[in-house]
C-alpha cells in the first residue's frame, strides 16, 4: 500500500528522544511539563494546531533553553551572594557582595603573609 502525507504533516513533527522513562532527569521532567497542554496553553493563549506546534517550537527551542538555564544559574547565584556567607579560605579569596565584581570574589591578603 501507498500513502501520500502532506509535506505540512511532516514538517510539523518534532522529536523528543533519549528520556530515560524509568529515572528521567529532573531537566527533562521540566521540559516535559513545559510542553504539557495546561502549562502551554498558559503561556501562549493558542488557539489552534498552527499556534499550538509554533509553542512547541519555541519551547524546545535550544536557545531558548539556554537561555533559561543560565538565567537560572545567574538567579541562583545571585541569591547566593546575598544569603551564603563562606569561610576565608587558604587561596587568599572570599566573597564580596559587591556589583562591581564580575566574579563575586576579589583577593584579600591572607593572614600569612601580613608582615607586621
Amino acid at each position: 500500500m501507498f500513502y501520500f502525507v502532506d509535506k505540512d504533516v511532516l514538517e510539523k513533527i518534532t522529536l523528543i528522544k533519549d528520556i530515560n522513562i524509568f529515572q528521567p532527569h529532573r531537566a527533562h521532567i521540566e521540559i516535559l511539563f513545559d510542553l504539557s497542554l495546561p502549562q502551554l496553553y498558559k503561556q501562549y493563549q493558542f488557539t489552534n494546531f498552527d499556534q499550538l506546534h509554533d509553542a512547541w517550537q519555541k519551547t524546545l527551542d535550544t536557545s531558548e533553553l539556554n537561555k533559561r538555564f543560565f538565567k537560572e544559574v545567574a538567579n541562583w547565584y545571585f541569591w547566593a551572594v546575598q544569603n551564603v556567607t563562606l569561610p576565608q579560605s587558604s587561596t587568599g579569596f572570599q566573597p564580596v557582595k559587591s556589583p562591581q565584581s564580575s566574579t563575586g570574589f576579589q583577593p584579600v591578603k591572607s593572614p600569612q603573609s601580613s608582615t607586621g
